[in-house]
């Protein structure tokens, strides 16, 4: 392949997942810090939080994901397995579970608006150095209407 037409499919891949890549990056952020869930006063998320963050982990929108069928081995309840797990000896504890560390999850909000920031400025370079406008807006308002439609659907 050509030098241009890499820079070409480059461009274009870009201008056509920006917007899509902007959300995730934006709700990422919300949720490194659960705020899906509840603010940090105790009261319930706002409405588009807890949509953004729905769509983000299960790409839908029902507030609850339908239940995967289960086989009739894996449906007797998680409590039993543990419980036979814990009664054989022998048998290995889980590891306790760390606190998060607040200093990564600002990084990973750093990252996260970073990302968001060079996608846009991206598509700002896109339009200031491409002739074809008809075809970037057409990206983009593919690349922003597609998903949607796909959650929807």
């Amino acid at each position: 392949m050509s030098t241009k037409t890499l820079r070409n499919v480059h461009l274009w891949l870009g201008v056509f997942f920006a917007p899509t890549l902007i959300f995730f990056c934006l709700t990422g952020a919300l949720m490194t810090f659960r705020l899906q869930e509840r603010l940090p006063g105790g009261s319930p998320a706002p409405a588009w939080i807890a949509l953004a963050g729905r769509v983000h982990m299960s790409e839908s929108l029902d507030p609850k994901p339908p239940k995967q069928p289960q086989s009739p081995a894996a449906s007797a309840s998680p409590k039993a397995a543990d419980s036979k797990a814990e009664s054989q000896p022998g048998s290995p504890t889980p590891p306790a579970r760390r606190a998060p560390s607040v200093p990564m999850k600002i990084f990973v909000v750093l990252m996260a608006l970073g990302i968001a920031s060079t996608t846009v400025l991206g598509i700002v370079m896109a339009f200031r150095f491409h002739r074809s406008f008809k075809l970037l807006w057409g990206l983009l308002l593919a690349g922003t209407l597609l998903p949607v439609l796909l959650v929807l659907l």
